[in-house]
C-alpha cells in the first residue's frame, strides 16, 4: 500500500494525490525552571532539620547525574544543570509570580534550579497541510514537554529521598528561556509538618536517602518511565506522586484516600479486614509501633467514614475562617492525611533500601508468639522483601 493518501483539493472536484511532507526539523533549546522553597527563615519556628541538610540536598539536586537524561521519546544533547544567584531567584519569582497568595509574595524564599538542553523528537511525522515553521513549532512544543517529563521524573526521586525538606513551588517550561509553553502547580511534596507527625509518634523511620539510588530504583519499576503504576509497588509510587500536589483547602481529604490507596497496593491482600492487614504488615516492614499503637487503625477507620460519607464534609467553596466544624474538619482530615503520606513514603523508602522491586509476606501458624516475636518477624519479613526484589 502506498504511503500517500488521497485528498480532495478545496477548489475541485476531483481527488488529486498529496504526498506526505517529511520536514527536516531543528533541534530546540528546551529550558524547565524549578522553584526549591527554602525554610521559612521565622524565629518561632523549629525546623525539623538543619539548614546544612536542605543546602546539601539541593546540591544534590543539581548534581543531577547523565543518566538522567536518557529518553526514549527524545536526543537530549548538552544537557546542564544550575542555579540562579539569589538575585536573579528573587527577580524571576517577582516577574513570574510564583509562590504567591492572594496577590502577595509568600514569606518564604525560592532558589531556581534550572534544566536546560538542546532536545529533538525521535520520531515526528507532520502532514502536508502544515508549513515548515508550523511543523517546527508543533515539534518544539512537544520536545520541550517530554524534557519536562525526564525532569519531573528526577524530581519525584528528589521528593521522594529528601521527604519534608524539600519542596517545589510552581514548574515552568519554556523554549529559550523565553517562550512559556506549560505551568506546573503539582510537585509541591510532602512537608514539615509529615516530619512533625512522625517525631511525636516516634514511628515510621524517614530516611535521608541519595536522589541516585532512589532514581535508579525508580528506573527498575515496570513502566515509570511511561508515568504509569502497573505493579503494586508501581501503583504504590503512583499514589506517593498524587500526595505532591498543591490543593484547595477543601479538597485535603483527596491526599488521604491517594495514600490509602498506595497503601492497599503494598500491604493488603483479598477484600477482608483490610485495616489489620495494614497495621500488622506494615509494622513487620517498618518496625513495632511502641507509641501510638492505634495510630494506623484510626487512619484506615477514618477513611473509610470519609468515603462512605458517614463524616460532614464542608462545600468545595467553605471559607476556612466562617465555621468552626471546618477547622476541626480540616485538623483530623490533616493529621490522618500526615500519617497515611508518612507511612507511605517510608514504605517506598524501606524497599529502595533494601532494592526490592516487590513485596510479599508469609503468614505461619507457631505454636506461641512471645511478645517481643513481632520484631524477630520484621527481620524476615525484611529479608523476604529483599528476595522479592
Amino acid at each position: 500500500m502506498s504511503d500517500k493518501t488521497l485528498k480532495r483539493s478545496p477548489r475541485a472536484r476531483v481527488g488529486r494525490r498529496r504526498s506526505r511532507k517529511r520536514h527536516n526539523l531543528a533541534a530546540t533549546h528546551a529550558v524547565v525552571f524549578v522553584p526549591v522553597v527554602g525554610p521559612l527563615p521565622l524565629p518561632i519556628m523549629q525546623l525539623p532539620f538543619d539548614l546544612s541538610q536542605w543546602r546539601e540536598a539541593l546540591d544534590e539536586l543539581i548534581a543531577a547525574p547523565k543518566e538522567m537524561f536518557a529518553s526514549d521519546e527524545l536526543d537530549i544533547r548538552r544537557p546542564t544543570v544550575f542555579r540562579f544567584t539569589e538575585t536573579q531567584s528573587d527577580e524571576f519569582r517577582t516577574l513570574n509570580r510564583i509562590g504567591y497568595v492572594v496577590g502577595l509574595k509568600a514569606l518564604w524564599d525560592v532558589v531556581i534550579v534550572v534544566f536546560s538542553a538542546r532536545v529533538k523528537l525521535k520520531t515526528a511525522t507532520t502532514e502536508g497541510r502544515f508549513s515548515k515553521r508550523e511543523a517546527q513549532a508543533f515539534h518544539d512544543q512537544i520536545g520541550c514537554e517530554a524534557f519536562a517529563r525526564v525532569v519531573r521524573r528526577w524530581l519525584v526521586a528528589a521528593l521522594l529521598a529528601k521527604v519534608g525538606l524539600l519542596q517545589f513551588s510552581d514548574i515552568l517550561v519554556t523554549r529559550s528561556g523565553r517562550e512559556l509553553w506549560c505551568r506546573y502547580d503539582d510537585f509541591r511534596g510532602l512537608s514539615m509538618e509529615h516530619l512533625d507527625v512522625v517525631a511525636k509518634m516516634n514511628w515510621p523511620p524517614i530516611r535521608c536517602m541519595s536522589m541516585q539510588v532512589v532514581w535508579q530504583w525508580m528506573q527498575k519499576i515496570p513502566a515509570f518511565n511511561n508515568d504509569f503504576g502497573v505493579s503494586k509497588v508501581g501503583r504504590a509510587l503512583a499514589a506517593f506522586t498524587h500526595l505532591l500536589r498543591r490543593r484547595d483547602p477543601t479538597a485535603v481529604g483527596e491526599n488521604l484516600l491517594w495514600a490509602l490507596l498506595g497503601l492497599e497496593a503494598l500491604y493488603t491482600k483479598g477484600t477482608s479486614e483490610l485495616g489489620s492487614q495494614l497495621a500488622a504488615k506494615s509494622q513487620l516492614l517498618l518496625g513495632e509501633q511502641h507509641d501510638f499503637k492505634k495510630a494506623i487503625t484510626r487512619m484506615y477507620d477514618y477513611r473509610s467514614r470519609l468515603t462512605h460519607g458517614d463524616l460532614p464534609v464542608p462545600m468545595h467553596y467553605c471559607e476556612y475562617e466562617s465555621l468552626a466544624e471546618y477547622e476541626s474538619f480540616l485538623t483530623e482530615v490533616e493529621h490522618q492525611n500526615y500519617v497515611a503520606a508518612s507511612v507511605l513514603a517510608s514504605s517506598l523508602q524501606a524497599l529502595i533500601e533494601r532494592d526490592a522491586t516487590e513485596l510479599n509476606f508469609e503468614w505461619n501458624i507457631v505454636p506461641r508468639l512471645a511478645r517481643s516475636g513481632l520484631s524477630a518477624a520484621a527481620d524476615n519479613a525484611a529479608g523476604q522483601a529483599s528476595e522479592a526484589g
